[in-house]
């Protein structure tokens, strides 16, 4: 199974946050279901049972972890005096991207938020890497520990996409050493 396939699977172990289970109109929030996460952790690792790595896997996305997944389907509206509409994004994107509102998912606006999420590092951020960057969940899942020890994030890998079939990794320094802001 490759990384999409267990990005997938971990997915299909979440539930809305909220009890509307509708997130705001570019994201849904979501939560692990601790159940459904250790069966499809099971399943991306190929291993039926389960280590005291991937259990401690388990744990600590279950409890300590929200995914925000982009909406790329339809657009909710609210209305007033009525529901929700709900358009096609891609019709809205087209009518307001060229005024600088773009709904749809893209690589730069996964940088963005990236770049904005570790620009506050460096202000609340004291001690190892560990300390503010979340673990490789994806390379914990690939090759668990034997024992329960949460594997270090040394290079501080704060984004990992995908871009034209190659594979991008930014750490939260390559971010801020990017970020024009950072910088002022």
């Amino acid at each position: 199974m490759d990384d999409y396939g267990r990005l997938h699977a971990l997915l299909g172990a979440t539930e809305p946050l909220g009890p509307a289970g509708e997130g705001g109109s570019h994201t849904d929030v979501l939560r692990f279901d601790a159940g459904r996460l250790r069966r499809a952790v099971a399943d991306a690792s190929g291993q039926a049972e389960l280590g005291p790595g991937l259990e401690r896997l388990v744990t600590e996305l279950a409890e300590g972890y929200l995914v925000k997944k982009g909406k790329i389907d339809l657009f909710s509206m609210p209305l007033v005096g009525r529901e929700s509409s709900h358009l096609r994004r891609p019709l809205v994107s087209h009518a307001f991207g060229p005024v600088g509102y773009n709904l749809m998912p893209t690589f730069e606006k996964t940088v963005q938020d990236a770049t904005e999420a570790v620009r506050l590092v460096p202000y609340f951020g004291f001690g190892p890497p560990s300390g503010f960057c979340a673990p490789d969940f994806l390379a914990w899942l690939r090759d668990p520990p034997r024992d329960d020890a949460v594997p270090a994030n040394d290079a501080a890998l704060f984004l990992r996409t995908a871009c034209g079939g190659d594979e991008l990794g930014r750490s939260a320094y390559e971010l801020l050493a990017d970020d024009e802001y950072f910088h002022a």
